[in-house]
């Protein structure tokens, strides 16, 4: 494929031998993101059920919720086999959304504030996972060359998934909200946790059939169906041990903490300026479509061409720009006259397609041609308790603080950001992948 093509130039350039792969590829992160998406903006909103200032101790909640789910992660990955484990997984996960039916139809009062901070906790853990264990799967599913041509145009089927899935939720929500029947709102959130179980079961089918194609090209891929072995806390003794890793555990920690900068400010905004679940539900499913649809506008016309001129560096490094630029205007924007929600709504849906679009498939690439156990262990390791350690360190430094003191106190972060991401840049650019030098 050319340097000039993009997303729709490597949907041509696809091989005949890779099509029935990346089509698979494609219909599973279509239905994961589908699903995560058409919740999130319900998870959302629940979590502004008895006050935004709240928001920091249900991320510390979701990052114990993080680190209990990653050691049964752990523990699964040495005992199962991928296939099994990939299957069981999201499985037990659509299991705990359904869970929350019974408790959504019938809660009422101080029970149904518990009961929005529960599913924003679960939904904000099981999220993380779902993302990256479908990233494992499609790093070991393709070698370093094939990721770093294809995971762009394999990213494309997430954020179809992603719009499709915000804008039914948005969609929806505007009818709830409208309606004067007083269950529409919970009608509404019941109907979306059903669809989205749903829709991971088909997700399910999609990652088996490509398991099933022997697409995985490392020599472990060739018996699918053994288990990796190790123990519980291999991940963290392999990012321990690997300098490389380490870097990328404090390139996802960065990106945790300055994302979580920009996430916590627009909540507290979002519960002043709007009233009832359905109406919030609404500003961030439409938030989330704004964001898709930048997303997938980069993804079919820059993300190849940035890959394949500029390298992995540049991805990685287009996020920590922006944030650079960003930041300094939140900074500054009473100064400018700028209003603080629509500032930083529009901030926030370039920081999340930039991170989709870009930044995300640099990243996972990263990844490809790695051991399984790194792939699956030490990566859902960095995917979660590091990003989410990010997120709680993030909420406890700023608390309740002014957008634009916020902001400057983040710049410098940002700066160091991406000195890091030019370093992890040039490393994955080297004649190998650079992690191949730390063993």
């Amino acid at each position: 494929m050319s340097a000039n093509q993009g997303g729709l130039g490597a949907l041509l350039a696809v091989r005949r031998e890779e099509r029935a792969q990346v089509a698979l590829a494609v219909g599973a992160f279509f239905c994961v993101l589908f699903s995560i998406f058409l919740l999130r903006p319900l998870r959302d909103a629940a979590a502004l059920v008895g006050g935004a200032e709240n928001l920091v101790y249900l991320w510390a909640v979701t990052l114990v919720g993080t680190i209990v789910a990653s050691l049964a992660f752990a523990h699964a990955t040495s005992r199962l086999p991928r296939r099994r484990f990939f299957a069981l997984t999201f499985r037990s996960v659509a299991c705990l959304w359904l869970a929350f039916v019974p408790a959504i139809a019938r809660a009422e009062g101080e029970l149904a504030v518990f009961v929005a901070r529960s599913f924003y906790v679960v939904h904000a853990v099981t999220n993380v996972f779902l993302v990256s264990i479908v990233w494992a799967l499609l790093a070991d599913s393709f070698d370093s060359a094939g990721a770093r041509r294809l995971f762009g145009l394999v990213s494309v089927g997430g954020t179809l998934g992603a719009i499709v899935g915000s804008s039914t939720t948005g969609a929806v929500s505007r009818w709830a909200k409208s309606d004067a029947d007083p269950d529409a709102e919970r009608t509404f959130a019941l109907g979306l946790v059903l669809a989205a179980a749903l829709v991971l079961e088909v997700a399910v089918w999609f990652g088996l059939a490509l398991v099933r194609r022997g697409g995985a090209v490392n020599a472990a891929s060739e018996q699918p169906e053994r288990s990796l072995g190790g123990t519980w806390s291999e991940g963290l003794s392999l990012v321990l041990s690997r300098p490389y890793l380490q870097a990328v555990a404090a390139f996802t920690f960065l990106h945790g903490v300055l994302q979580s900068v920009l996430a916590l400010q627009q909540n507290f905004l979002a519960a002043r300026e709007f009233d009832g679940s359905a109406a919030r539900a609404e500003y961030f499913a439409w938030t989330e479509s704004a964001v898709q649809g930048t997303t997938l506008f980069v993804q079919l016309f820059i993300t190849s061409r940035v890959m394949h001129r500029f390298g992995v560096g540049a991805a990685l490094l287009a996020l920590p720009a922006f944030g650079v630029l960003a930041l300094s205007v939140l900074g500054v924007h009473a100064a400018l006259g700028l209003g603080a929600l629509g500032l930083l709504t529009i901030a926030l849906v370039l920081w999340k397609a930039l991170s989709h679009s870009l930044m995300r498939p640099a990243r996972e690439s990263l990844f490809a041609g790695l051991e399984p156990r790194e792939t699956y262990k030490a990566k859902s390791f960095l995917d979660t308790f590091a990003f989410r350690g990010g997120d709680v360190a993030s909420a406890w430094l700023q608390g309740t603080a002014a957008l634009g003191v916020v902001a400057l106190v983040a710049l410098p972060l940002a700066c160091a950001w991406g000195a890091l991401a030019t370093w992890l840049g040039r490393r994955a650019s080297g004649p190998s992948n650079g992690a191949l030098s730390d063993r």
